[in-house]
């Protein structure tokens, strides 16, 4: 699954209203477990992540030094239109991508190379991941 350009772009981009429904469906977080609301916080500071570094590969600029994540997780009222603003950039940046751009070298933090395609669909996978996390916290099917 998602072995394509378009899949990857897709799903990447389907994410916000898929995270909306739940985010409408729900209800509170279980204890220990995060919600809607904690995943789209996590996924606005991934975003930023890939996005500096996918940047960096298409430049050709070396890697930023990634950044320590913070222990805990800081959700607020904004949170929801910081994650939305976070995916937009990122979609935006993947629109612009060229086909050589794709197959252009990607340098994860702990030093591995991937195609800039190849981290992509990484994201992909954790977008599911943590979308499958909020559905089991806000008790939805």
């Amino acid at each position: 699954m998602w072995d394509d350009r378009s899949q990857i772009t897709k799903s990447l981009q389907d994410l916000p209203t898929i995270l909306d429904a739940l985010r409408r469906l729900g209800g509170p977080s279980r204890d220990g477990e995060w919600g809607v609301l904690e995943v789209a916080e996590h996924f606005a500071r991934a975003d930023a992540g890939y996005l500096r570094r996918l940047r960096a590969a298409v430049e050709g600029l070396e890697p930023p030094t990634p950044s320590v994540p913070p222990q805990t997780l800081v959700v607020s009222e904004r949170t929801w239109d910081e994650f939305l603003t976070s995916r937009a950039k990122l979609m935006e940046f993947v629109g612009s991508l060229k086909d050589e751009d794709w197959e252009k070298v990607y340098i994860t933090p702990r030093g591995e190379e991937r195609t800039v395609c190849e981290t992509l669909r990484m994201l992909v996978y954790h977008d599911r991941d943590h979308l499958e996390q909020a559905a089991r916290a806000t008790k939805v099917p």
